[in-house]
Protein backbone atom coordinates (compact mmCIF):
# COMPACT_ATOMS: atom_id res chain seq x y z
CA UNK A 1 0.00 0.00 0.00
CA UNK A 2 1.56 2.97 -1.23
CA UNK A 3 -0.73 6.23 0.16
CA UNK A 4 -3.03 6.79 2.87
CA UNK A 5 -5.95 9.37 3.94
CA UNK A 6 -6.84 9.34 7.52
CA UNK A 7 -10.81 9.67 8.14
CA UNK A 8 -12.06 11.62 10.41
CA UNK A 9 -15.36 12.12 11.96
CA UNK A 10 -16.02 15.53 13.74
CA UNK A 11 -12.05 15.86 14.58
CA UNK A 12 -11.79 12.31 15.47
CA UNK A 13 -9.90 9.69 14.03
CA UNK A 14 -12.21 6.79 12.33
CA UNK A 15 -9.55 5.27 10.52
CA UNK A 16 -7.49 5.11 7.73
CA UNK A 17 -8.20 4.71 3.74
CA UNK A 18 -5.25 3.02 1.51
CA UNK A 19 -4.39 2.99 -1.99
CA UNK A 20 -3.50 -0.79 -2.59
CA UNK A 21 -1.07 -1.43 -5.51
CA UNK A 22 -3.92 -2.55 -7.68
CA UNK A 23 -5.57 1.53 -7.17
CA UNK A 24 -8.36 -0.11 -5.15
CA UNK A 25 -9.12 1.85 -1.82
CA UNK A 26 -8.60 -0.09 1.39
CA UNK A 27 -10.12 0.78 4.81
CA UNK A 28 -9.12 -0.22 8.27
CA UNK A 29 -10.86 1.45 11.54
CA UNK A 30 -8.45 2.81 14.25
CA UNK A 31 -7.57 0.78 17.10
CA UNK A 32 -8.73 3.99 19.53
CA UNK A 33 -11.61 4.33 17.62
CA UNK A 34 -12.64 0.74 18.04
CA UNK A 35 -12.06 1.11 21.49
CA UNK A 36 -14.41 4.37 22.30
CA UNK A 37 -17.54 3.72 24.09
CA UNK A 38 -19.57 5.66 21.25
CA UNK A 39 -17.93 4.03 18.61
CA UNK A 40 -20.39 3.00 15.36
CA UNK A 41 -19.62 1.37 11.86
CA UNK A 42 -19.35 4.10 9.41
CA UNK A 43 -21.39 1.76 7.06
CA UNK A 44 -23.06 -1.34 7.06
CA UNK A 45 -20.93 -2.68 4.72
CA UNK A 46 -18.13 -1.67 6.71
CA UNK A 47 -18.99 -3.42 10.28
CA UNK A 48 -16.40 -2.71 13.22
CA UNK A 49 -13.52 -4.93 13.33
CA UNK A 50 -9.73 -4.75 13.42
CA UNK A 51 -8.70 -6.20 10.41
CA UNK A 52 -8.65 -3.92 6.96
CA UNK A 53 -12.09 -4.45 5.29
CA UNK A 54 -11.94 -6.06 1.71
CA UNK A 55 -10.88 -3.98 -1.65
CA UNK A 56 -14.28 -4.48 -2.68
CA UNK A 57 -16.26 -3.33 0.23
CA UNK A 58 -13.66 -0.10 1.11
CA UNK A 59 -14.06 1.16 -2.46
CA UNK A 60 -17.38 0.76 -3.39
CA UNK A 61 -18.34 3.09 -0.11
CA UNK A 62 -15.64 5.44 -0.57
CA UNK A 63 -15.68 5.99 -4.11
CA UNK A 64 -19.44 6.96 -4.26
CA UNK A 65 -18.53 9.88 -1.90
CA UNK A 66 -17.47 11.46 -5.41
CA UNK A 67 -19.08 13.31 -7.90
CA UNK A 68 -19.63 11.72 -11.04
CA UNK A 69 -20.70 12.26 -14.48
CA UNK A 70 -19.71 15.70 -16.09
CA UNK A 71 -18.57 17.36 -12.96
CA UNK A 72 -16.25 14.87 -12.03
CA UNK A 73 -14.51 15.15 -15.81
CA UNK A 74 -14.34 18.67 -15.32
CA UNK A 75 -12.88 18.40 -11.73
CA UNK A 76 -10.44 15.89 -12.58
CA UNK A 77 -9.52 18.18 -15.69
CA UNK A 78 -8.66 21.32 -13.26
CA UNK A 79 -6.77 19.17 -11.37
CA UNK A 80 -4.48 17.59 -13.81
CA UNK A 81 -5.81 13.97 -12.13
CA UNK A 82 -7.20 10.69 -13.73
CA UNK A 83 -10.56 10.90 -13.89
CA UNK A 84 -10.30 6.92 -13.04
CA UNK A 85 -7.80 8.01 -9.71
CA UNK A 86 -10.41 7.95 -7.34
CA UNK A 87 -7.50 8.30 -4.34
CA UNK A 88 -6.47 11.35 -6.11
CA UNK A 89 -9.40 13.14 -6.06
CA UNK A 90 -10.53 11.78 -2.94
CA UNK A 91 -6.97 13.00 -1.39
CA UNK A 92 -7.99 16.56 -3.36
CA UNK A 93 -11.72 16.65 -2.96
CA UNK A 94 -12.71 14.72 0.91
CA UNK A 95 -12.33 17.62 3.53
CA UNK A 96 -16.17 17.96 2.98
CA UNK A 97 -18.08 14.78 2.13
CA UNK A 98 -21.44 14.12 2.22
CA UNK A 99 -22.12 13.03 5.66
CA UNK A 100 -19.61 13.86 8.29
CA UNK A 101 -16.75 12.33 7.09
CA UNK A 102 -13.65 14.00 6.35
CA UNK A 103 -10.67 12.47 4.16
CA UNK A 104 -7.72 14.20 4.60
CA UNK A 105 -3.99 13.93 4.08
CA UNK A 106 -2.56 11.69 7.44
CA UNK A 107 0.18 14.42 7.84
CA UNK A 108 -2.54 17.00 9.06
CA UNK A 109 -5.34 17.28 11.49
CA UNK A 110 -8.62 18.37 10.44
CA UNK A 111 -8.19 21.61 12.68
CA UNK A 112 -4.97 22.65 11.62
CA UNK A 113 -6.60 22.03 7.89
CA UNK A 114 -9.22 24.51 8.12
CA UNK A 115 -8.78 27.34 6.32
CA UNK A 116 -12.41 28.94 6.42
CA UNK A 117 -14.92 30.06 4.11
CA UNK A 118 -15.53 31.99 0.57
CA UNK A 119 -18.74 33.92 0.07
CA UNK A 120 -21.22 33.54 -2.73
CA UNK A 121 -23.24 36.09 -3.89
CA UNK A 122 -27.27 35.62 -5.34
CA UNK A 123 -25.32 37.36 -8.62
CA UNK A 124 -22.65 34.12 -8.61
CA UNK A 125 -25.81 31.76 -7.43
CA UNK A 126 -27.47 33.40 -10.47
CA UNK A 127 -24.83 32.84 -12.92
CA UNK A 128 -24.72 29.23 -12.28
CA UNK A 129 -27.85 28.24 -12.27
CA UNK A 130 -28.16 29.96 -15.74
CA UNK A 131 -24.89 28.31 -17.14
CA UNK A 132 -25.20 24.88 -14.90
CA UNK A 133 -22.30 22.75 -13.82
CA UNK A 134 -22.45 24.64 -10.70
CA UNK A 135 -20.18 22.11 -8.87
CA UNK A 136 -17.49 21.68 -11.61
CA UNK A 137 -17.14 25.33 -11.98
CA UNK A 138 -15.51 25.90 -8.22
CA UNK A 139 -11.95 26.06 -8.50
CA UNK A 140 -10.81 23.48 -6.10
CA UNK A 141 -7.17 25.09 -6.94
CA UNK A 142 -8.70 27.86 -4.61
CA UNK A 143 -8.47 25.75 -1.54
CA UNK A 144 -12.01 24.08 -2.01
CA UNK A 145 -12.89 20.70 -1.83
CA UNK A 146 -16.13 19.30 -2.72
CA UNK A 147 -17.21 15.79 -2.27
CA UNK A 148 -20.87 15.42 -3.51
CA UNK A 149 -22.21 12.22 -5.05
CA UNK A 150 -24.03 11.96 -7.65
CA UNK A 151 -24.64 13.88 -11.33
CA UNK A 152 -27.58 16.19 -10.06
CA UNK A 153 -26.10 20.18 -9.87
CA UNK A 154 -25.39 20.86 -6.39
CA UNK A 155 -23.14 22.82 -3.94
CA UNK A 156 -22.20 21.96 -0.30
CA UNK A 157 -22.70 25.45 1.43
CA UNK A 158 -22.26 26.84 4.78
CA UNK A 159 -25.58 28.93 5.56
CA UNK A 160 -26.39 30.06 9.09
CA UNK A 161 -30.26 30.85 10.27
CA UNK A 162 -29.85 34.88 9.94
CA UNK A 163 -31.59 36.94 7.89
CA UNK A 164 -31.11 37.87 5.31
CA UNK A 165 -29.40 34.53 4.91
CA UNK A 166 -25.99 33.99 3.07
CA UNK A 167 -23.60 31.28 1.79
CA UNK A 168 -20.06 30.42 1.61
CA UNK A 169 -18.15 27.81 -0.12
CA UNK A 170 -16.25 25.84 2.59
CA UNK A 171 -11.81 26.36 1.99
CA UNK A 172 -9.92 23.38 2.79
CA UNK A 173 -11.73 21.20 5.79
CA UNK A 174 -14.31 23.60 7.04
CA UNK A 175 -17.25 22.30 7.18
CA UNK A 176 -20.51 22.72 4.90
CA UNK A 177 -24.41 23.07 7.07
CA UNK A 178 -26.17 22.66 3.64
CA UNK A 179 -26.42 21.67 0.21
CA UNK A 180 -27.51 24.13 -2.39
CA UNK A 181 -29.45 22.16 -5.31
CA UNK A 182 -30.11 23.92 -8.55
CA UNK A 183 -32.55 23.74 -11.45
CA UNK A 184 -32.20 21.12 -13.97
CA UNK A 185 -32.75 22.00 -18.04
CA UNK A 186 -34.42 18.84 -18.86
CA UNK A 187 -36.53 18.31 -15.21
CA UNK A 188 -38.64 21.68 -14.91
CA UNK A 189 -39.02 23.14 -11.46
CA UNK A 190 -36.56 20.42 -10.16
CA UNK A 191 -36.14 22.61 -6.76
CA UNK A 192 -39.76 23.10 -5.96
CA UNK A 193 -40.56 19.54 -6.77
CA UNK A 194 -38.01 18.45 -4.28
CA UNK A 195 -38.88 20.46 -1.67
CA UNK A 196 -43.21 19.00 -2.19
CA UNK A 197 -41.90 14.91 -2.41
CA UNK A 198 -40.36 16.27 0.91
CA UNK A 199 -43.06 17.84 2.79
CA UNK A 200 -45.92 15.03 1.61
CA UNK A 201 -43.21 12.45 2.73
CA UNK A 202 -42.79 14.72 6.44
CA UNK A 203 -46.32 14.47 6.60
CA UNK A 204 -46.29 10.73 5.98
CA UNK A 205 -44.46 11.10 9.61
CA UNK A 206 -41.23 10.34 7.57
CA UNK A 207 -37.68 11.47 8.92
CA UNK A 208 -36.36 14.16 6.49
CA UNK A 209 -33.93 17.08 5.99
CA UNK A 210 -35.28 20.70 6.28
CA UNK A 211 -35.69 22.42 3.29
CA UNK A 212 -36.52 25.43 2.00
CA UNK A 213 -36.57 27.12 -1.36
CA UNK A 214 -33.69 30.30 -2.19
CA UNK A 215 -34.51 32.94 -4.61
CA UNK A 216 -32.34 34.42 -7.35
CA UNK A 217 -33.46 37.10 -9.57
CA UNK A 218 -34.98 34.64 -12.38
CA UNK A 219 -35.40 31.10 -10.49
CA UNK A 220 -35.40 29.17 -7.32
CA UNK A 221 -32.53 26.80 -5.56
CA UNK A 222 -33.72 24.25 -2.99
CA UNK A 223 -31.61 24.51 0.13
CA UNK A 224 -31.05 21.41 2.44
CA UNK A 225 -30.01 21.30 5.64
CA UNK A 226 -27.46 18.46 6.54
CA UNK A 227 -29.32 18.00 9.82
CA UNK A 228 -32.81 15.61 9.77
CA UNK A 229 -35.78 16.60 11.75
CA UNK A 230 -39.33 14.80 12.59
CA UNK A 231 -42.65 15.80 10.56
CA UNK A 232 -40.80 19.03 9.56
CA UNK A 233 -42.25 22.53 8.61
CA UNK A 234 -41.43 23.86 5.49
CA UNK A 235 -40.69 27.50 4.85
Amino acid sequence: MNETLGVFYAGRRVGSLASAPSERLVFRYDPVWLSAVDRFAISVSLPLQPDPHATESSHSFFANLLPEAGARESIARRLGLSVTNDFALLRALGGDCAGALMLIDESLEPETHSDGYEALSIEQLERMAKQGGAMSAVDPHRGIRISLAGAQDKLPVFSSNDEPRTFSLPRGASASTHILKFPNRSFKHLPANELLSNKIASDLGLSVCESSLVRTPSTFLLLVCWRRRESAEFR
